[in-house]
């Protein structure tokens, strides 16, 4: 299998010469097989290649577009191999290229392969020695588990996946962002992308977000909402929510999810339970293309209460954080129910208006709605504890379990003096104003049926 290895160099000559070493040693490459993209940087990095006669290589000129610089890359240095693209602070450790090139010969509709950061699974870094060792001892191939966005910094793309995608797109800044619309683009069509969980790259040092320390985080917010028509790109599975389904791994069961989004719970189900059988409703209907690439997805407003399904089809329905986007959310849940078998049940995962931080602004005059958040200017209901309760009583509805998500477990003196003195004149229940979210799993009240 033909390979180029895209070393992105941002800062650091001698992180630069170790990737290079490492290359050499442990994954076999050659000169010939490395292309390296100086960013524009470090003075000393475009020295240092200017003066070197081993490497093709290409410089940008001030933080150059990075759309733009791997378009030109692909285009003028790499036409019929596969890419691994690579930050030049994470090193490919022992065959970690090879395993790579491997995993794509299962699907010919894979078209990128993720490693795994080595340094991300331990709290105390090994050093790269270390490390070795631990995955000498540790050699048994995972099982293929299927992401639905790129990372930027280390990835293994297909050639057949370039080919078919084609250009970056250019009129984003941000290199996270060009690689969520690059991703969902060959969703789209329908490509997969797979964590090679035998992979390992090593991370050096962290590297400094460069472009979005000069640009700022939202510098593509609004080309990628009029392209996608969405105001955040969330390719993280909601733990705590997929957490709440009790079965085995290998048992066949049915999941709905309302408001799917573009399908990372449903995606993690997937790869948790590869026997479920899972679907989505999405109001979004770029968003549900992208999350048709694994399940089955309707596009549609659940307001519409207009869902194609059999009575009694399904063991859970899922609502992550979509309830307070809906105008009249008690409605939707008590239509749901009769779709529901007859032991089957809702898992929601609710926002807290009562958490201390609202309710701080609140007793200074401020009911501020944000991008994002608990005032996410989106949301046009809201809850507390007791509404939720109340809210799946009325709809026929008994509590099974609940439980909440703090934000940020560690709060500062200032803010628990703040709860404690909340807590003198409200509800002493201090879980009332420590809840960022609630997580409900609901059954149907046979009484009320």
């Amino acid at each position: 299998m033909k390979l180029k290895v895209f070393l992105m160099v941002y800062q650091g000559l001698e992180i630069l010469q170790l990737n290079l070493k490492c290359l050499y040693s442990m994954s076999g490459v050659s000169d010939e097989d490395i292309f390296i993209i100086d960013m524009g940087i470090d003075a000393e990095v475009r020295e240092w290649l200017e003066n070197q006669k081993r490497f093709s290589y290409i410089c940008a000129e001030k933080m150059e577009n990075y759309a733009s610089i791997l378009n030109t890359a692909i285009k003028e240095f790499s036409t019929v191999e596969n890419i691994l693209l690579l930050n030049a602070n994470f090193i490919c450790l022992d065959h970690c290229i090879q395993k790579l090139e491997e995993a794509c010969f299962d699907d010919e509709k894979i078209g990128a392969v993720i490693p795994v950061n080595f340094v991300s699974l331990f709290p105390e870094k090994p050093n790269i020695a270390e490390a070795l060792e631990i995955i000498k001892k540790n050699t048994t191939k995972g099982e293929q588990k299927e992401v639905i966005k790129l990372p930027y910094e280390y990835v293994f793309l297909t050639r057949r996946f370039i080919n078919e995608i084609g250009k970056m797109d250019e009129q984003l800044l941000l290199p996270d962002t060009v690689m969520v619309d690059y991703s969902f683009r060959g969703l789209c069509q329908k490509w997969k992308y797979i964590l090679a969980e035998d992979a390992f790259v090593y991370e050096i040092i962290s590297q400094m977000d460069f472009y979005t320390s000069f640009l700022g985080e939202n510098a593509d917010r609004n080309v990628l909402k009029t392209k996608w028509g969405m105001n955040y790109f969330n390719g993280v599975p909601n733990e705590n929510l997929v957490k709440a389904i009790d079965r085995q791994k290998d048992e066949a069961f049915t999941v709905l999810e309302i408001g799917c989004d573009c399908g990372a719970n449903l995606l993690h189900i997937k790869n948790l339970f590869p026997k479920a059988q899972l679907f989505g409703t999405e109001i979004n209907s770029r968003a549900a293309i992208v999350a048709s690439s694994f399940c089955e997805v309707i596009t549609g407003n659940i307001e519409d209460c207009n869902l194609p399904y059999p009575e009694h089809i399904f063991d859970y329905i899922l609502f992550g954080d979509v309830l307070e986007h809906l105008r009249d959310p008690e409605k939707v849940v008590a239509y749901c129910k009769r779709f529901l078998k007859q032991q089957g049940k809702i898992i929601a995962c609710i926002p807290n208006l009562m958490h201390y931080t609202v309710l701080r602004d609140l007793i200074n005059g401020n009911f501020t709605y944000q991008d994002t958040g608990l005032l996410d200017r989106t949301h046009i209901h809201f809850f507390t504890y007791n509404e939720i309760v109340r809210m799946f009583s009325r709809a026929g509805y008994q509590i099974d379990a609940s439980s909440y998500i703090e934000l940020d477990s560690s709060m500062s003196e200032e803010d628990k003096q703040f709860v404690a003195q909340i807590k003198r004149i409200g509800t002493d229940e201090e879980f009332f104003y420590r809840a960022f979210q609630y997580l409900v799993v609901a059954k149907s009240d046979a009484i009320k049926c």
